[in-house]
């Protein structure tokens, strides 16, 4: 079809930046996800002819967004096995006796775990330590989560891994001929621009971050906290107090009472000396409240009845509007001698269900968190009129793996660093590393993967192909060229850092990276720069997007946690903006130097 279509060589370049213009304006008007235009402007170059076939197979072995998938999985297992959440009860025992040393912390881990992992993910686990930090600081979490977003942005322009935007650069840069970016090349960089923005953060937060009320905690884990019971069936624990059980003492996780022979104990639970036999009373998140499940310690549960034989699932049903045992406890209502499951925790919308497990009384829409075979649920969801069942966000933590993930990663850093293998190989590899010792199951491995940002990084690079191929990079650099040519190297790369960053504002960074890498590369004629630092000008300036919640991510995900305001992003955003620029351009001039 495409023979059929070819336009004039002199058609070719207006044509394709028309479509391109086009195609931001789909970003703009946002009526479908952005992957979805880019998809199909792909499809559109394809049949002009603007990409031939070779050129459309050869945009799947580039090697960036292999690298990114593989970052998403190794970010996945850091979650899987506890390590970002064993950081956030770290931050929160430092919150209870020194506020400002907790705030500290969560700036150096934030900035430090951004740099080498997909920040998407720091940022999901930090916003309710965030918030709980905020009520121990006794302010606003709205003064805090747009600074822990910012930070998140800072330490991924550290490292060449730290944003898909890098990778995604990088990719181009060798496309274009340059040479393959080292995974430490940009950090100088990137800690002028850190160190500046954080400067920027505390001079004038104060005054221009706004002082409102952010959203439940609870919502921001993306998990259900569920009021629960565990008791002691053997001697692993017994002699210790409560708090010096470390199952016991993980972030989210808050025992509430203990029985002991069927009474409750009196006195501060902390200190309560545990025996064999003792029932814990407790409210926990799914993750949380699973992974103790898995202690052999510990039963999580009411006991009545056994599971029925079969594979063991664990699923989150919801409660009917007309279930005719409403009013009747858990522990009246035996679900596990009728039905074969266990029921490990009960949830109520904002409210406590009761006063333990056993005693609660159902209501509309209250949730269950219950294990039992396959079969039994088909069963219960009829008899026990139950709606929604549905596997439960959260799994059991495999927190006895988390020092293999953090080997892998440290030996994907290094080696990187080395110049051993690329990083796109010895991140795969370490992907199947960590399936192999099952740091992380393949469904979740792929569940941590995000497809549509990988769509949209593969059609992109269909259309920067499309792009090349048409002439019009070469006829945007030629009409840009006379612009910047006479300016001094400063202004040129400052030029070139603003556009792409004023892009990125207002459309995906990772297309801006891919249409505007080239072009920038393409100017370093006009401007007498390095094309690696003006590949670099692209990297900062498609990265660190402050002004709007749709710049980027994690920007989009405090935005709705803290009920912020768009003019909210905008106040503090742009003298970001400005100052990682000027500081952004500074230093790679310096480094180039």
């Amino acid at each position: 079809m495409a023979e059929f279509l070819q336009i004039g060589a002199s058609y070719q370049a207006p044509l394709a930046l028309l479509l391109i213009v086009a195609l931001f304006g789909f970003f703009l008007w946002e009526v479908y996800p952005p992957e979805v235009p880019a998809t199909g402007l792909a499809a559109v170059f394809v049949i002009l002819g603007f990409v031939s076939q070779d050129d459309l197979l050869s945009v799947f072995s580039n090697p960036a967004p292999l690298t990114i998938a593989a970052m998403f999985v190794l970010s996945g297992a850091l979650v899987r096995t506890g390590v970002l959440e064993a950081i956030s009860d770290m931050v929160i025992a430092q919150a209870e006796r020194r506020a400002g040393l907790a705030l500290g912390l969560i700036v150096a881990v934030t900035l430090l775990a951004s740099a080498f992992v997909n920040n998407t993910p720091v940022v999901l686990v930090l916003i309710p330590v965030v918030i709980r930090l905020a009520g121990a600081l006794k302010v606003a979490p709205t003064r805090l989560l747009i600074p822990l977003s910012y930070v998140a942005i800072l330490g991924g322009t550290c490292t060449l891994i730290g944003t898909s935007t890098n990778l995604l650069v990088d990719g181009v840069a060798q496309r274009e001929g340059l040479e393959p970016f080292g995974i430490f090349e940009i950090t100088p960089v990137g800690i002028v621009v850190a160190l500046a923005g954080l400067a920027t953060l505390g001079a004038l937060g104060r005054a221009l971050l706004p002082d409102r009320d952010a959203s439940n905690p609870d919502q921001m884990l993306g998990e259900t906290t569920f009021l629960s019971e565990a008791a002691l069936v053997d001697e692993t624990h017994a002699g210790k107090t409560v708090s010096e059980v470390a199952a016991l003492s993980r972030g989210g996780l808050r025992v509430l009472g203990l029985r002991r022979k069927g009474e409750p104990l009196r006195g501060t639970v902390a200190d309560q000396v545990l025996e064999k036999g003792d029932v814990l009373v407790l409210r926990a998140p799914t993750s949380e409240l699973l992974t103790l499940h898995a202690d052999p310690g510990f039963r999580v549960g009411l006991r009545r009845g056994e599971p029925a034989e079969g594979e063991l699932v664990t699923v989150e049903v919801v409660v009917a509007p007309r279930k005719p045992n409403l009013g009747r406890s858990l522990r009246e209502m035996s679900l596990g001698r009728r039905f074969g499951v266990r029921v490990l925790g009960a949830h109520r919308h904002e409210h406590n269900p009761g006063p333990d497990l056993g005693a609660v009384r159902l209501k509309p829409a209250d949730k269950l968190l219950l294990e039992g075979p396959a079969s039994a649920f088909e069963t219960l969801e009829e008899e026990a009129q139950l709606i929604s069942v549905s596997r439960p966000t959260g799994r059991a933590f495999r927190r006895g793996r988390a020092p293999l993930v953090l080997v892998a990663l440290a030996v994907v850093v290094v080696l990187a660093a080395m110049g051993v293998m690329s990083i796109a190989v010895l991140s795969m590899l370490a992907v199947a590393a960590m399936l192999m010792l099952r740091c992380i199951d393949a469904d979740e491995a792929w569940g941590a993967l995000d497809g549509s940002i990988l769509v949209l990084i593969f059609a992109m690079l269909v259309i920067g192909l499309g792009l090349q191929n048409s002439g019009a990079v070469a006829l945007v650099v030629d009409l840009v060229a006379p612009f910047v040519s006479g300016l001094p190297p400063y202004l040129a790369l400052l030029a070139v850092y603003l556009i792409a960053s004023i892009l990125t504002e207002m459309v995906t960074n990772n297309a801006v990276a891919v249409v505007f890498t080239p072009i920038a590369i393409g100017l370093s004629q006009a401007t007498g720069l390095d094309p690696r630092a003006l590949a670099m000008a692209v990297m900062f300036g498609a990265s660190a997007s402050f002004a709007t919640p749709i710049g980027y991510q994690t920007n989009t995900l405090v935005y709705g946690a803290g009920n912020y305001r768009f003019a909210d992003f905008l106040r503090i955003g742009l003298p970001m903006n400005g100052v990682a620029a000027l500081a952004a351009c500074a230093a790679i001039l310096w480094l180039a130097a």
